[in-house]
């Protein structure tokens, strides 16, 4: 997967289709949806309703639960710092993937070369990360509100938000 993976976040656009609800809760349209199907991506949709000074949305808008959570990182290739108890110097677990340790900050992400979906949530950054197929076709249909970004060499984690193209800066 080398140099085809790209995080995707919420683009500053100011409209309504900020997509980002929380931290970890996506908003997206059909035509998201259907970006995924035609790509094969596994999810679940909940269909949601929106109301804006008493009148409803009339454009189509679910919550977008990824099925697939996978690990991206190559751990020999790459350099990272994890995080540790204060008290007993133990790794921190991630409470969500359990066999998943918690990183401080991520200097050199170099993916696995292992086949990935088009779209997954990365469980080492609990974020989503698809390939640039599935960033070629979203741009091509006009999706709104994603920003695509890469996770190549330069592309830096930091669980605290201090880098300068950080996974979590959205």
């Amino acid at each position: 997967m080398k140099n085809r993976a790209l995080l995707m976040s919420a683009s500053s656009e100011k409209s309504f289709c900020n997509w980002l609800y929380g931290l970890q809760t996506k908003f997206v349209s059909r035509k998201f949806l259907e970006t995924c199907e035609d790509l094969n991506v596994k999810f679940r949709a909940v269909p949601l309703k929106f109301v804006v000074r008493k009148k409803r949305v009339e454009k189509e808008y679910f919550m977008f639960l990824p099925v697939d959570h996978l690990p991206l990182l190559n751990k020999d290739s790459s350099t990272f710092s994890e995080a540790r108890n204060v008290d007993s110097g133990e790794l921190l677990m991630n409470k969500i993937y359990p066999d998943q340790v918690i990183y401080n900050n991520i200097t050199k992400f170099v993916t696995s070369n292992s086949e990935f979906p088009h779209l997954f949530k990365c469980t080492e950054i609990l974020q989503l990360v698809c390939t640039r197929e599935f960033m070629q076709l979203a741009t091509e249909r006009n999706l709104k509100c994603i920003d695509f970004i890469p996770i190549d060499g330069d592309f830096k984690y930091d669980a605290w938000g201090v880098s300068t193209r950080s996974a979590n800066k959205v």
